[in-house]
């Protein structure tokens, strides 16, 4: 095996590790007033989804890119 082709599995097994560790971080779901706090003292955004029942994206977003 060449050094170019052990290099190259090497990024791909890296790759996938970093992949593995971004996927374990889950969505903190909080109340308002909770995020309003912790967005003032952290310095951060705050993400807010708004959600129907008769909305299908709604429900793939929920179903496909929350879990996720």
């Amino acid at each position: 095996m060449s050094i170019r082709s052990k290099l190259v599995w090497t990024f791909i097994f890296m790759l996938g590790l970093s992949f593995a560790a971004m996927s374990q971080e889950k969505v903190q779901w909080t109340s308002m007033s909770e995020a309003l706090e912790r967005s003032e003292s952290e310095n951060k955004k705050i993400f807010i989804d708004m959600y129907t029942s008769w909305c299908s994206w709604c429900k793939k977003m929920d179903a496909m890119t929350f879990q996720k």
